[in-house]
């Protein structure tokens, strides 16, 4: 089958229906052996509770048994709905999973490390949830989340995301330790919240070279569409005036992919010449494109 490998589950393709109910991937994390892991929420029952749900897949394509329950994990934190972000290597061949809790009247950032037998990692957390491996970030009266998680070379754990209602959100970020307890050395008290204009919010965020942070994602802008959005910050999460800008305030940057759509950027990478890549959509109502940008710094 031209396009696909055929050592892998035989055709290059795996369809997995493991709850019976709904599963939903929303990240991949090949292991240096070739084995992958599937993060992403799931249910049993079509509209009872979601948890974060990570599966174990052989470099065939065939279940990992031996990871967490017969190939799955399921990381409920309070017993409510948990919904999944991009997972992301977390260190001597952790996992980082990230999403968000359900917390009584709001949604919390979630975060669980988990060992490569499918195991919650003992050492990680920070004592808000109870129970091992999982940490927690909350404002009161204010929806967050996890939406992608990036470990530092210090093995520092940053969260990007958005904070407070649908329609008019800021741009967050949240760092932890290595050991999941919140980074008191970064912006106030291990938070930065931005206002990059009018409904903002982080999706993903990516330590250019130098060190410096840049977070990308969605904010509004004077015609009351979306535009791709960038900040450049310092280590300590300030924003970085020396970067520059296009929208008036220095460190943060706009940009209209299709005027008169919704543009958003949801992954930065970076390429190997260090320039830093953005992709995401551009969406006017009725159909999605791809949108791909190169920025040099």
């Amino acid at each position: 089958m031209r396009g696909s490998t055929r050592s892998f589950a035989t055709t290059g393709w795996r369809l997995l229906d493991l709850l019976a109910g709904e599963d939903i991937v929303n990240g991949v994390v090949l292991l240096r052996d070739g084995r992958l892991r599937l993060c992403g929420q799931g249910w049993a029952v079509p509209g009872g509770t979601s948890d974060l749900v990570v599966y174990g897949l052989l470099a065939n394509g065939d279940l990992e048994t031996s990871f967490g329950t017969d190939g799955v994990l399921r990381v409920d934190f309070f017993g409510g709905d948990e919904f999944g972000g991009a997972c992301e290597p977390g260190g001597a061949d952790t996992l980082l999973v990230p999403g968000m809790t359900w917390v009584d009247t709001r949604f919390d950032a979630a975060l669980a490390r988990v060992l490569p037998s499918g195991a919650f990692d003992a050492t990680f957390g920070d004592g808000s949830t109870g129970m091992p491996g999982r940490a927690t970030f909350g404002m009161a009266g204010q929806n967050t989340a996890c939406d992608c998680v990036l470990r530092q070379a210090d093995g520092t754990l940053l969260c990007a995301t958005g904070v407070g209602p649908v329609g008019a959100s800021d741009s967050l970020l949240v760092r932890f330790l290595a050991d999941g307890r919140l980074d008191a050395t970064f912006g106030a008290g291990g938070r930065v919240i931005l206002d990059l204009g009018g409904n903002d919010a982080f999706r993903t965020v990516v330590a250019l070279p130098d060190g410096r942070l840049a977070a990308a994602g969605s904010r509004t802008n004077d015609a009351g569409d979306l535009d791709f959005s960038l900040a450049v910050l310092a280590r300590d999460g300030t924003l970085d005036a020396s970067a520059g800008s296009n929208v008036g305030r220095l460190g943060v940057y706009g940009f209209d992919v299709t005027p008169g759509h919704h543009d958003e950027a949801h992954v930065a990478a970076l390429d190997p010449a260090g320039h830093l890549l953005l992709f995401g959509e551009t969406a006017d109502g009725v159909s999605n494109n791809l949108a791909v940008l190169r920025l040099a710094f």
